[in-house]
């Protein structure tokens, strides 16, 4: 993550506007992963976020920081690594989901069920647990470091770290072909599932929802850069995709938005009118105009 963060340090940790449109569900991704695999492949996303492992612990504070600092076990990881890695821990619980999904699809799984029963499962598990427990199933991968993804990836899929920068959806174009490359390795070896971590850029929403006001001014400013990360689980054997997003699904006027794949600025000035969720929130306000405009049109046509 290194190499990521310095990449990622370019950017201003300020709010900003949007530069790039943006995307309140996975359907871009999986229509970009769809273009880069091919149709004789199934992709498959989470419809759900009500039992998204991403929602453990449940707080971040003092509990949780101490539990995750014995975990861990480093003289160098400080109560203030844990604030941090418990507020952005998406990797590591991405790679835990990727543990479920993998287990489950090796059992002999397939299909849309294997991500409700993965978020099932780990979701059960997380809920019997208390804070030190749910820290030490989460943290795990973390606590493997640069083996974060070795569990979920197997021994047939070799991923060194200084390449994970390239495995941002929509940023580099070679990542398709990377892809292609991996699942091909995967087939031409004994076909059991593996996971490979996806980067995604996106804009977190520090703000509550824009007011009409906010959106007719559109130089509001309520968003930062991010990089969210899933686990890309590939099934060669069915030729399956499970797109393992810590999150569970996008909502409308979540706090979070995938930067439209590809990754290309929009050519307008940065703006909030760029996210998905405002605009269709700005379609919705023209269109009510619209009718009102049309009704009170119809009136005076009666009375005349």
């Amino acid at each position: 993550m290194e190499e990521i963060y310095a990449y990622a340090q370019q950017w201003s940790t300020k709010r900003l506007g949007c530069g790039f449109q943006t995307e309140y569900s996975h359907d871009n991704l999986v229509a970009y992963l769809s273009k880069t695999f091919g149709d004789e492949w199934k992709i498959y996303a989470p419809q759900s976020c009500e039992k998204a492992p991403s929602s453990f612990p449940r707080k971040n504070n003092k509990t949780s920081q101490k539990a995750l600092c014995k975990f861990i076990d480093r003289d160098d990881f400080t109560m203030k690594d844990a604030d941090y890695m418990l507020d952005g821990h998406c990797e590591t619980v991405a790679a835990a989901l990727s543990e479920y999904v993998v287990r489950i699809v090796n059992d002999g799984a397939l299909g849309p069920d294997v991500l409700e029963k993965a978020y099932e499962l780990i979701h059960k598990d997380l809920t019997a647990k208390n804070v030190s427990d749910q820290v030490a199933l989460l943290f795990a991968p973390f606590k493997r470091n640069e083996l974060m993804w070795k569990v979920a990836m197997g021994d047939n899929v070799q991923l060194d770290t200084s390449v994970r920068k390239e495995l941002v959806a929509g940023l580099d174009p070679k990542l398709p072909e990377r892809l292609r490359k991996v699942a091909n390795q995967l087939q031409t070896d004994n076909g059991t599932a593996s996971t490979i971590p996806l980067y995604i850029l996106n804009y977190i929403w520090d703000q509550d929802e824009l007011t009409v006001q906010d959106l007719e001014q559109k130089g509001v400013e309520t968003a930062v850069y991010s990089l969210h990360v899933i686990g890309l689980v590939l099934d060669p054997k069915h030729r399956s995709i499970y797109l393992a997003d810590p999150n569970g699904a996008l909502l409308p006027g979540g706090c979070m938005e995938f930067i439209t794949i590809p990754v290309a600025p929009h050519g307008l000035a940065p703006s909030t009118a760029l996210s998905r969720y405002d605009r269709d929130q700005q379609e919705k306000t023209k269109k009510k105009k619209r009718g009102t405009a049309s009704v009170t049109s119809n009136k005076k046509r009666a009375k005349k």
